[in-house]
């Protein structure tokens, strides 16, 4: 039997600030999501001083040099560490593509009340981001009811392919 991949991947990120910890996550999980793995969870836990070294500069105040250690206390606070769960997911669907214009020209409408949009076609995880209505985007191929779309800035993502208004063609009442 050849190596499979382990189907659940635990990281822990750690970071002074939230941010920073999520930056590292971001690099990482780009490089994972080429081997299949997503981000399926993510938790952040802030950091705290243990009960040890708070008993520790009680101890030192003494000597007078733990109101020092108790005030470095409440100034510096420890790394808070970002715990993200990642799971192989095999691809669903083969990507069948749609015939692709040499430069961007826009063929669909994000519909009345703008749409959601993943980094991929799948949607149990947050949205990457939110579409603004009457976008116009370039339909770039389908996976099942999954369109990957392209804006004139660059900006790629996946939405439900069934909601987007084909450019010229009068909105549909129905759908939402």
């Amino acid at each position: 039997m050849g190596w499979q991949f382990p189907p659940i991947i635990v990281r822990v990120y750690r970071g002074a600030q939230q941010e920073d910890a999520t930056r590292d996550f971001q690099v990482d999980a780009a490089n994972l999501a080429q081997s299949g793995y997503q981000p399926t969870s993510q938790s952040w836990a802030a950091g705290q001083w243990g009960c040890g070294a708070f008993l520790f500069a009680l101890l030192l105040c003494i000597i007078l040099i733990g109101i020092l250690v108790f005030a470095y206390m409440l100034i510096v606070h420890p790394s808070g560490t970002l715990t993200v769960t990642y799971a192989w997911q095999a691809p669903a669907q083969p990507v069948q593509p749609v015939q692709r214009a040499p430069a961007w020209s826009p063929t669909h409408q994000v519909p009345s009340g703008g749409m959601d949009a993943w980094n991929g076609p799948d949607g149990s995880g947050s949205p990457a981001t939110r579409l603004p209505e009457h976008l116009d985007v370039a339909l770039v191929e389908f996976a099942g009811n999954w369109g990957h779309v392209s804006a004139v800035s660059g900006w790629h993502g996946w939405v439900d392919g069934r909601k987007l208004t084909k450019r010229g063609a009068p909105p549909d009442p129905t759908r939402s």
